[in-house]
């Protein structure tokens, strides 16, 4: 009969253990002999070969990220390898993303990465340099997409591009919205067969035509139609064409309507909100979005202060595009009434300092909402939506969108046909004013019926 034993580590029941005098199976064996291996590397006489003060602080940076996870041969060559490339090249401080990519072109040149095995070591440098507040979240940095998309243009009509995207970007226009407009512009450029300096309304017609023959919503026509004619008139404005070739073309835009959650469904919700057995996170989260009228960007980067015993929410703020100013005061102070709400309060945070306390972290970092293993971050959109459907499938047993649910907040603070409450939650006057008479639809009755 064969002996099972057991690991000390990993607590797996292994046949065999691999190293009989720590008693560690197979594969703790190898993480312990991989750590030795790079304590080596993380010792005085390595970091002695990077004179750079600077490039010593990157290399910690590093190590502090691969710490986190499984290690494997190809991490400990890489790693050897980084030692090498900081000992030889003066790193200027990262300030931005396209930094970070630039330095790991040259990096890859020198050392080839494969990205399924290793990573590039200087995104993992990135990664630990957002979560310690130096550089942006990755998923804000567009300097990538400009490059992506500006290498699909003909390289002719490079120029005129890069010229317009500096005249939105000085208008203060947001980076994703720019290039939303770019990515309409190329779509028409890869249909159309005749050069944008030779374009007349028939032209443009005609692509509406092929655009609705297609499958192509009226929105989609309508987006298309606005961002040719801003594109257009900048043209115009800059003599590269005469006469602007939308300008006589009226597109009718789609009807507008609310998706919201019907008066039951609400009442679900709010039963889930303010049961003391609910999940506190994931009542926590509904009762933001429901009552609060939280965005997914709030969830992900706003964070928790608890002072005098009052529990208080940090909002982010961020360079702002058109919008000269914010509606919203950045710390949100939560009422201690009703008591069913102070109560999901100190629930939440309980389950909060418990995960938080888990987790690794660079520098104290109180995100809102909290990974659920490794580190502390900020969640991503999809990891948000995510949680707002478990949450939702918990309280109504269906999937509701985040923006849905924020919509019947708005719907909830308008009922009386005055929206002014809802300019306090930080949405704009003109978004206000489509409450008061943008006809609404059930979200839960479309999908069922």
């Amino acid at each position: 009969m064969k002996t099972i034993s057991k690991c000390s580590v990993c607590k797996k029941e292994v046949v065999k253990l691999t190293n009989v005098k720590l008693f560690l199976c197979y594969e703790c064996s190898e993480q312990n002999r991989f750590k030795k291996r790079l304590a080596k590397l993380e010792g005085n006489t390595s970091l002695a070969k990077i004179e750079v003060e600077y490039n010593q602080y990157l290399f910690n940076l590093y190590l502090q990220y691969i710490n986190r996870y499984y290690l494997k041969y190809p991490i400990l060559k890489q790693t050897e390898d980084l030692l090498i490339y900081l000992a030889e090249n003066r790193i200027a401080p990262f300030t931005s993303w396209e930094r970070i990519y630039h330095e790991s072109r040259l990096f890859d040149q020198q050392y080839k990465v494969v990205m399924g095995l290793t990573g590039c070591p200087f995104v993992k440098i990135g990664k630990m340099l957002n979560e310690l507040g130096v550089l942006p979240p990755k998923s804000e940095d567009f300097s990538q997409y400009y490059i992506r998309i500006l290498k699909r243009f003909p390289s002719e009509k490079l120029k005129t591009i890069e010229r317009f995207i500096l005249f939105k970007k000085n208008k203060h226009l947001l980076d994703k919205t720019i290039i939303l407009r770019l990515e309409f512009l190329l779509y028409f450029q890869q249909w159309s067969s005749v050069d944008i300096y030779s374009l007349n309304t028939v032209d443009i017609q005609n692509y509406y035509i092929f655009l609705k023959d297609n499958g192509h919503s009226q929105y989609y026509i309508s987006q298309s139609h606005s961002s040719l004619s801003e594109f257009f008139n900048w043209c115009t404005f800059e003599k590269i064409i005469f006469i602007n070739p939308c300008i006589s073309i009226k597109i009718k835009r789609p009807a507008r309507q609310l998706t919201v959650c019907d008066e039951a469904t609400v009442n679900k919700l709010m039963s889930f909100i303010k049961n003391p057995d609910s999940d506190p996170e994931q009542a926590f989260l509904l009762a933001l979005i429901l009552i609060w009228g939280f965005k997914s960007e709030d969830l992900s980067f706003s964070k928790i202060e608890i002072k005098d015993n009052n529990f208080k929410i940090i909002l982010r703020r961020k360079q702002l595009g058109t919008v000269k100013y914010y509606n919203r005061s950045q710390t949100l102070e939560f009422p201690k009434e009703p008591k069913w709400f102070y109560s999901l309060q100190k629930r939440f945070y309980k389950k909060w300092l418990a995960q938080y306390n888990q987790l690794q972290k660079a520098y104290p970092n109180y995100f809102l909402m909290l990974p659920r293993y490794r580190s502390v971050q900020a969640l991503t959109r999809g990891t948000i939506q995510a949680r707002v459907y478990e949450a939702t499938m918990a309280a109504v047993s269906e999937k509701i969108p985040p923006k849905v649910l924020r919509k019947s907040c708005g719907n909830l603070h308008s009922s009386s046909s005055d929206a002014s409450l809802l300019s306090v939650l930080g949405w704009s006057s003109e978004y206000c004013f489509r409450y008061t008479w943008v006809p609404r639809k059930y979200f839960l009755n479309s999908t069922n019926n």
